[in-house]
């Protein structure tokens, strides 16, 4: 019997995120691949974006990307939190 993979959640942040194909597009490969887990929007403000990355490992995120508008703005105070 095989051991059951350890559900992954991920997911794009950005201010709107509703227009991102990115759910769409990691969705497809995860279902491909057989990885179990999901990818999320994650609608976040701007000047929330450090407190809501900081967020994600107590929420159990494997990673998440930002969109260009949000990142080129507001990543600097963040400078690559890394999540594990």
């Amino acid at each position: 019997m095989a051991t059951p993979q350890p559900f992954k959640i991920a997911g794009v942040i950005g201010w709107p995120v509703a227009q991102s194909r990115s759910p769409v597009l990691h969705g497809h490969w995860l279902k491909q691949y057989g990885v179990a887990g999901t990818y999320l929007p994650l609608p976040v403000q701007p000047d929330r974006l450090a407190e809501a990355i900081r967020g994600l490992r107590a929420l159990g995120f494997s990673g998440c990307n930002v969109t260009i508008p949000v990142s080129y703005t507001h990543l600097t105070p963040v400078s690559y939190t890394h999540l594990t």
